[in-house]
C-alpha cells in the first residue's frame, strides 16, 4: 500500500508498528514507494519498493500498477527474508498475503485480515457483469488464500464469522480488533464548528473517511435528502482525503449539494477536531467485513453513532451507538433525527463512547494482544 496516509490501514498500520516498536520489538514495514506525508524518525524501519511503476494514488481498489507493484512485492520479500531471518511476517490484506505466499518465506506468514474480497472488489467495479466476475473472482480468493496462512488475524467479530462460514480452520483463526491512539489534547469541537462557518441552529452530521464504494455514501446522503425537507438547517459534514467530485454529484442528484460542507482530512488531530465539530456521525457502510476505524475516531470525539450493521463489524456496541440495516435509508435518516432530537440522550450516548474506546480499544490492550498472537504463530512455525 502506499504509506503513509491520514486514513483507513495506513493510519491504522503505522500506530499498530510503533506500539509494537515501542514494546521493545524490531519491525520492518515493507510498503509501495509513494505515501501523503514525510513521516520523520519512525520508531521501525520503513523499506519502500522502487518507485516504478509510479502510482502516487491513495484511493483503494484494483490497478494495474498495483499489479505489477504486487508481483515486485514477491522478490523483496524473499530477500528481506533472507536479510534480516524475521521471526514472522505480518502480512495486510489479500495483495500482500499473496506476494508473501509466494514468495515462500522461512518465518510463518500471518495474515491480518482487514476485509473480504467477494464483498469489497465487486464495489470497484462498473457495470452488473464486471461486479458479478468481481464478486466470484473476490469469493474464491476469500476461500482459498485465508487459509494458507499458518495464522489468520481478523480485525473484527464479524469478519471472523464470516471466515468461518467459508471454511476457515478455526484453529488458526483469531480477532484481532485494532487499537486507537487518544490525543494528547481533548479537540475544541465548539471552536472548530464556528471556524467552519456553522451557525449555532445548525444540525450537522459527521462523516469521515475515504469515499470508495464499499462506504456506500448513497445511502448517507439518501438519508440527509429525506430529513432536509422538514429539518432546513441539517448539514453533512465529509472531512476526507479523496476526490470529492463523485460526492458533489450524488449529493447534487438528491436535491441536497448546498447541504455538503468538505473538510480536507489533515493530520489526525485536525480530522478529530472536524469530527468533533458535528452533532452526531454516521457510519454508513454495507460491505461487511472489515473495520471502520472511522467509528473509533467518532467514539474519541465524544460523537454519538449512527452505523448500520456491517460498519459495526460485530463489536458489542451498547449505548454507544444506534445501529440499522445495511442500506436501509430510511432507518438512517430515523436515528440521526432520534439523535437530534433528543440532544440530552445524544451526548449520554458520546460519554458511553468515549468510555467504550478507553475500556476496549486502547493500543495498550490491542498491542499486548497483538504481540501474543504474533509470538504463537512464530513459535508454531510455517503451516
Amino acid at each position: 500500500m502506499p504509506f503513509p496516509s491520514h486514513q483507513g490501514t495506513q493510519a491504522l498500520l503505522r500506530e499498530q508498528c510503533e506500539a509494537l516498536a515501542a514494546r521493545g520489538h524490531e519491525v520492518h514495514l515493507l510498503v509501495y514507494a509513494g505515501g501523503a506525508y514525510r513521516y520523520e524518525d519512525p520508531p521501525f524501519t520503513i523499506h519502500r519498493l522502487g518507485d516504478w511503476p509510479r502510482d502516487r494514488s491513495l484511493r483503494s481498489g484494483p490497478s494495474w500498477r498495483k499489479v505489477v507493484l504486487d508481483a515486485r512485492l514477491v522478490l523483496e520479500v524473499r530477500r528481506l527474508d533472507a536479510a534480516l531471518g524475521p521471526d514472522v511476517v505480518h502480512a495486510h490484506n489479500y495483495e500482500a498475503l499473496a506476494a508473501c505466499l509466494a514468495a515462500r518465506p522461512a518465518a510463518p506468514v500471518v495474515y491480518h485480515a482487514h476485509t473480504l474480497f467477494g464483498h469489497e472488489l465487486p464495489t470497484f467495479a462498473r457495470g452488473r457483469a464486471a461486479r458479478r466476475a468481481a464478486a466470484a473472482a473476490g469469493a474464491l480468493a476469500d476461500r482459498l488464500l485465508p487459509p494458507r496462512a499458518s495464522l489468520t488475524l481478523a480485525v473484527s467479530p464479524r469478519l471472523v464469522e464470516e471466515l468461518l462460514a467459508r471454511g476457515h480452520p478455526p484453529e488458526r483463526l483469531e480477532c484481532s480488533p485494532p487499537g486507537f491512539a487518544l490525543p494528547a489534547v481533548e479537540p475544541d469541537g465548539a471552536a472548530r464548528r464556528r471556524s467552519l462557518g456553522f451557525r449555532d441552529d445548525d444540525e450537522v452530521v459527521g462523516y469521515c473517511g475515504n469515499l470508495d464504494g464499499y462506504q456506500d455514501i448513497p445511502t448517507l446522503l439518501d438519508a440527509v435528502a429525506e430529513l432536509a425537507a422538514r429539518r432546513p438547517r441539517l448539514r453533512l459534514l465529509v472531512v476526507t482525503a479523496s476526490a470529492p467530485a463523485p460526492l458533489l454529484e450524488l449529493a447534487a442528484a438528491r436535491g441536497v449539494g448546498d447541504r455538503v460542507r468538505l473538510v480536507a482530512h489533515g493530520d489526525f488531530i485536525d480530522a478529530l477536531g472536524a469530527v468533533a465539530a458535528a452533532d452526531l456521525c454516521a457510519v454508513p457502510r454495507s460491505a461487511p467485513g472489515g473495520f471502520p476505524v472511522k467509528l473509533l475516531a467518532y467514539l474519541a470525539a465524544r460523537r454519538p453513532v449512527v452505523t448500520t450493521r456491517a460498519g459495526g463489524a460485530g463489536l458489542d456496541l451498547g449505548e454507544a451507538a444506534s445501529v440499522v440495516a445495511d442500506g436501509d435509508a430510511r432507518a438512517m435518516a430515523a436515528a440521526i433525527e432520534w439523535l437530534l432530537e433528543h440532544p440530552g440522550r445524544a451526548r449520554a450516548r458520546g460519554e458511553a463512547g468515549r468510555s467504550l474506546l478507553v475500556r476496549e480499544h486502547s493500543w495498550d490492550l490491542a498491542a499486548a494482544r497483538l504481540e501474543a498472537q504474533l509470538a504463537r504463530a512464530a513459535r508454531r512455525g510455517p503451516h
